[in-house]
This record gives structure tokens, C-alpha cells and sequence, in this order.
């Protein structure tokens, strides 16, 4: 009977052991797990633990492109505008071919009028990923900016054609409607997106823009409402 037992509790341990052996997780995977509560706690708004899990993540996999990436959303959450973008240009230095990273650098130099650097990193992005549905966007959004209003309605199309709710495209369709002084179809253009995106911010603010020159007080004040029923307490909202 104890020659039983003892097989017994040999075959157990073998099959626990077995267990906790196959289970133990490589570096890889406890990177992973922390990007993923990481990405969590960022949904919910929960910057700093995010911080803590992005940087257990970063102890592991120290140049892994989409920790920086991580990074420089955190810093774009906090306003740190500066520190986002030296983040997104490591990640693309870690990786050139890391596509989140290389759209938001082509949104930043398109702010600043790089068109030369955004449509470098478009072309990238596309060359890999030729349906990528943002990469699109700011392609549109480029046209837009050079006055190619007809290349930019075609790659408005494209983008939508792959993500009817992208915001940049919405955008972009509203400023080729103001471009035509067609204000009726452009607010048309950004309250489909806002019916699409309704937890994002940046179609509202376009629209309190498009109503400020020449003011149209009712059309701002009730854009401000939205927003603020967005962020309810974030006071910097409400500076606007």
C-alpha cells in the first residue's frame, strides 16, 4: 500500500511539475502581459498605472518599438507633446517599418508642413500595408493640404472603404467641403464622424473651429457640451 501511495504522489508530482514548468513564462510573454494591462488601464484613463505596467514592460524588452509607442501615447495623454514625438521617432528608429509609430510622426510634420517626411512614412506604411485605412487618411489629409482636391477625395474613399468611422477622413472631407465654401456639407461631414466616433474629441473641436469664423454662438456653445460630457472633469476642457 505505501509502494502505491509513494507511486501515487511520484505521478502527481511528475503532472504538477509538468505543469508549472510548461506554464513558466519566457520574458516575451511577461512583456506581453504587462503591455496588455498596460493598454488596459490606458482605456480607462488610468495613466498612471499604465506607467507602472509600461514600465515593467520596458525592464524586459528594452527596445521593442511598441513600449516607446506606449511611452509616447502616455506622454501625448499628459500633454507632453515634445517627449510624444522623441518617443515615436524611437520607436521608428527601433523599427522603421512599425506602423503605428510612422502615422502618428506623419500626423505631427504634418502640422509643422513636412510634406516631403510625411509622404516618406505614408509610402512606408503603404508599402507594407496597402489597405492600412489611416495611412490613407493622412495621404488624403496631404492632398488636402497641397490643394489636390481630387486625389484627396479618392483616398478619403479608400480610407472609408476599409473603416467607414475613420476621424481623419471626416476631417479631411470637411475641409475639401470648406475648401468649396460648402459649410452645410462639411458640418454634415463632421457630425456623421462625431455619430461614428462618439467618444472622441477632436471632430467636436473641428466643429467649434469651423463655427468661430464668422461665430455662430449656438453651434459652439452646443459643440462645448459635448465635449464636456466627454471629460466632465478635466478642467483644462472647460479653458478651451
Amino acid at each position: 500500500m505505501k509502494t502505491k501511495v509513494k507511486v501515487l504522489l511520484l505521478i502527481t508530482a511528475a503532472i504538477v511539475g509538468g505543469v508549472m514548468f510548461t506554464s513558466r513564462e519566457t520574458p516575451q510573454e511577461k512583456e506581453a502581459r504587462h503591455l496588455r494591462r498596460g493598454n488596459e488601464y490606458m482605456a480607462k484613463g488610468e495613466v498612471e498605472k499604465a506607467r507602472v505596467e509600461y514600465r515593467n514592460a520596458a525592464k524586459l524588452m528594452p527596445v521593442d518599438p511598441e513600449i516607446s509607442y506606449r511611452w509616447a501615447l502616455l506622454d501625448e495623454a499628459e500633454g507632453n507633446i515634445r517627449n510624444a514625438y522623441a518617443n515615436y521617432l524611437r520607436a521608428e528608429q527601433q523599427d522603421p517599418h512599425y506602423a503605428p509609430a510612422l502615422l502618428k510622426i506623419a500626423q505631427y510634420q504634418l502640422v509643422i508642413s513636412q510634406y516631403a517626411e510625411v509622404e516618406k512614412r505614408i509610402e512606408t506604411v503603404l508599402s507594407d500595408d496597402p489597405d492600412n485605412a489611416m495611412a490613407h487618411a493622412l495621404k488624403a489629409a496631404l492632398h488636402l493640404r497641397r490643394k489636390e482636391h481630387d486625389r484627396a477625395r479618392e483616398e478619403v474613399q479608400k480610407a472609408q472603404a476599409k473603416d467607414p468611422a475613420n476621424i481623419t477622413s471626416f476631417a479631411v472631407l470637411a475641409g475639401l467641403h470648406l475648401a468649396e465654401g460648402n459649410l452645410e456639407k462639411a458640418e454634415a461631414a463632421v457630425d456623421e464622424g462625431i455619430a461614428k466616433n462618439p467618444g472622441d474629441m477632436s471632430l467636436l473641436l473641428l466643429k467649434v473651429k469651423m463655427f468661430e469664423k464668422p461665430l455662430n454662438v449656438e453651434k459652439v456653445n452646443a459643440a462645448y457640451q459635448e465635449i464636456i460630457k466627454l471629460q466632465p472633469g478635466d478642467r483644462r476642457v472647460r479653458a478651451i
